[in-house]
């Protein structure tokens, strides 16, 4: 399905985050877009993804996983399987990716009590409830709600919930189009960036919420990140992982990373790009 993509660009890093299980790469030109400093050209990632995977009752593995394809995974939260073509579903999830600032949330609380005031399409469009009358769940998102009614309505200054000052939300599921293993699962990301100076600058931040919205129990569940890393020129990079410090990283060959293949290089001293595990131990 076609790629939808926002830029996560709140700090240093300039993130290409897409809605086809894919991000950090923009696919519809075929070029990385984890570009490190925001502005220079130069990339440590083509491409990643999150694989999750569990066993049934009889021991029978299902996995969903992508690659440099979505592989199974589409856009939107799961719906009774008659609604993901209609137009309603498509209209409201054909895009599933919303991203608000830090900045739009704090004029929103400032002025959401004002006569005539109108949210911006970042506040308003936040998928806080889902659309029940499709089969999706009534809460999608995370916001704060005001009035502790369980419903998000902004004018009621309802506002997203998240940490961070700028923040990409998506959404896809694997049953909609799915591949034999599929779990039937809806899966959540967050990603989020801090302006602040120091490794937190140079750093995006991923929090993921898996929903079981099948009727099978599944066991031994487990989730894993794909990294295709390219620093820079992409044929001279090694990988590595310290599964003491929870971490996986890819650095250069050698000193000096030179321009290849379209891929603007480092040059001299040339960068390593590592991504750490904050909450589960790796296996």
């Amino acid at each position: 399905f076609a790629q939808n993509m926002e830029s996560l660009n709140g700090n240093f890093v300039n993130a290409g985050i897409s809605d086809n299980a894919i991000f950090f790469q923009d696919d519809q030109n075929g070029v990385a877009s984890y570009e490190v400093p925001a502005g220079s050209l130069t990339h440590t990632i083509y491409a990643a993804a999150l694989w999750v995977g569990g066993l049934d009752i009889n021991g029978q593995a299902h996995v969903s996983g992508a690659t440099f394809t979505p592989n199974g995974w589409s856009s939107g939260p799961i719906a009774d399987p008659m609604n993901y073509n209609s137009v309603s579903y498509q209209n409201q999830y054909a895009s599933s990716l919303w991203k608000v600032t830090r900045q739009e949330v704090d004029d929103h609380i400032a002025q959401y009590q004002q006569g005539g005031y109108t949210p911006v399409s970042a506040i308003s469009d936040w998928p806080g409830n889902g659309d029940v009358s499709l089969g999706v769940a009534d809460q999608l998102a995370p916001f704060v709600d005001q009035d502790g009614d369980g419903v998000y309505e902004p004018l009621d200054g309802d506002y997203p919930d998240f940490p961070g000052d700028e923040v990409v939300y998506v959404i896809v599921n694997d049953e909609a189009n799915p591949v034999l293993s599929y779990l039937g699962v809806e899966m959540h990301m967050m990603f989020y960036q801090f302006n602040d100076n120091g490794y937190l600058g140079e750093s995006t931040f991923l929090n993921t919420r898996v929903f079981n919205r099948s009727t099978i129990d599944y066991f031994d569940f487990r989730q894993s990140i794909y990294a295709d890393f390219d620093i820079g020129n992409y044929q001279d990079d090694y990988i590595g992982c310290d599964s003491s410090r929870n971490i996986m990283y890819a650095y250069n060959g050698d000193a000096v990373d030179e321009t290849n293949g379209g891929a603007a290089g480092y040059g001299n001293n040339p960068p390593c790009q590592g991504v750490i595990s904050l909450n589960r131990d790796m296996y």
